[in-house]
């Protein structure tokens, strides 16, 4: 696999839809708006999964869909109201819109009911946290996956 569109959930996707859609990946992360700084401000970042991955990540096919604007890391519970708007919308979208469409020359534009999924969301541990409500890696219960205890082991170092 060498994109999101060559897997399993695009694939089926594909199977599943008669109508056209797109995908979309959501990305969230804490960003110090000057360095030293103990404020951070956290983005919501979505990029069409559908434009070619060289250009996916350029700043004009981002969309910024929220801003946290701090001045400090958000509560779990501040970020599940926070996104809960950027949600709604993405429900509304997932059942389809019209939308208009300009050929790539800029001369034409159609109208075409298109339907729009997140399929994925790339975040580190502490933005996932956020995101899925979830307790901090470090915490008895730190996995997003299982339900297994946690144990702090020592390493050789001194570390943990």
């Amino acid at each position: 696999m060498r994109d999101i569109v060559d897997g399993v959930i695009y694939r089926n996707q594909l199977k599943q839809e008669t109508d056209l859609f797109i995908t979309l990946t959501m990305n969230v992360d804490g960003v110090q708006p000057n360095k030293g700084s103990d404020s951070s401000i956290w983005p919501v970042l979505i990029v069409v999964n559908e434009i070619r991955r060289r250009k996916r990540y350029s700043l004009e096919n981002v969309i910024l869909a929220g801003v946290w604007p701090g001045p400090k890391k958000p509560s779990r519970d501040d970020m599940a109201i926070f996104l809960k708007g950027i949600v709604n919308e993405l429900k509304c979208l997932e059942v389809g819109r019209k939308f208009q469409l300009r050929s790539t020359d800029g001369e034409g534009v159609e109208e075409a009911f298109i339907k729009v999924f997140l399929v994925s969301s790339c975040c580190d541990k502490p933005a996932q946290c956020l995101v899925q409500c979830l307790a901090q890696p470090t915490a008895k219960f730190g996995c997003g996956k299982c339900a297994i205890r946690g144990e702090t082991v020592e390493t050789e170092g001194g570390g943990h």
